[in-house]
């Protein structure tokens, strides 16, 4: 949870992205300079210190909106944000005197961002979560739900920003997932910045998945689109020739024959573009000998 909470909070920390999740639930046009950061670190009553992931401020209101990231499904989340809540209202209003008749607290609106393989079951409003009783007590006190089992692919795909991407990407639950999610991403990158999220993604979150070396040529090419798309194309077919080739003529044989037909095939591609001999030694960590003899070819 570690790693995703690093991305997440990376993520966000831009205002352009945290802008596309607020619209999301308040359904305006908030622009990225509309909003600021807001930091506090806040002690609940039990003593023990607990720090909501990202609080940004509306600059022209005192309206503010606290973003909590949830891999997992938690069933206090209910009670857990209307702390957060009580705190921050607490935080910003500490030194000034509320105990009269007309002071007001801020407006916080609490939004959830679940990117979780299951779908969100758990209640929204405390109420929901207090026994019943014969009397009329109303205990409404309800967050905001973004659930990435809502969206399809295409839609998160779609949206603008990076965020919504790496929900996707978060989703993928093999090797070959990931491979295809992030192929489909790579294309949509339009920004120097998105790009700069992406690769830090990359850096943090998949390396364990894909392997270092791999994320490293990942990393390299991502200024360049059609690079970047080569080396991902280049993990797909060594992904399928490993397969088939393991099955043929046994599994380890099959994996090294797989993986050496499929380096020359992307080299090739690459002498098709003229891409200079050095980088694709870089890439492909195969010798200038082997790639001039395949030029030649």
């Amino acid at each position: 949870k570690d790693k995703h909470d690093k991305v997440f909070r990376k993520i966000l920390d831009n205002r352009k992205e945290a802008s596309i999740i607020i619209n999301e639930i308040v359904k305006q046009k908030i622009k990225p300079e509309e909003i600021e950061k807001y930091d506090t670190k806040y002690v609940t009553m039990d003593l023990k210190k607990l720090e909501s992931d990202i609080i940004y401020k509306h600059k022209e209101s005192r309206i503010l909106y606290l973003i909590e990231h949830q891999t997992k499904i938690d069933y206090t989340m209910p009670i857990r944000m209307q702390k957060y809540v009580i705190k921050i209202m607490e935080s910003i209003t500490n030194g000034c005197n509320m105990n009269n008749l007309y002071s007001l607290y801020p407006v916080i609106i609490p939004i959830v961002l679940y990117i979780g393989h299951r779908k969100w079951n758990a209640k929204i409003n405390i109420k929901d979560k207090i026994m019943p009783t014969q009397e009329k007590v109303e205990n409404s006190f309800e967050y905001n739900l973004i659930d990435v089992n809502n969206y399809t692919q295409e839609e998160l795909l779609k949206k603008e920003g990076i965020v919504t991407k790496i929900m996707l990407l978060e989703k993928a639950k093999t090797k070959e997932e990931t491979i295809e999610i992030l192929r489909k991403i790579i294309k949509r990158v339009k920004t120097n910045e998105e790009r700069k999220i992406l690769k830090d993604i990359i850096n943090l979150t998949l390396k364990d998945q894909l392997g270092e070396e791999t994320c490293n040529k990942l990393e390299k090419e991502m200024g360049d689109e059609e690079n970047m798309l080569a080396v991902v194309e280049m993990l797909e077919r060594e992904n399928k020739k490993i397969f088939l080739d393991g099955r043929k003529e046994g599994r380890n044989e099959g994996i090294l024959v797989g993986a050496k037909n499929t380096i020359k095939t992307i080299v090739e591609k690459m002498l098709e573009k003229n891409m200079p001999i050095e980088e694709i030694k870089e890439i492909t960590k195969m010798s200038e000998k082997e790639i001039l003899k395949l030029k030649k070819k």
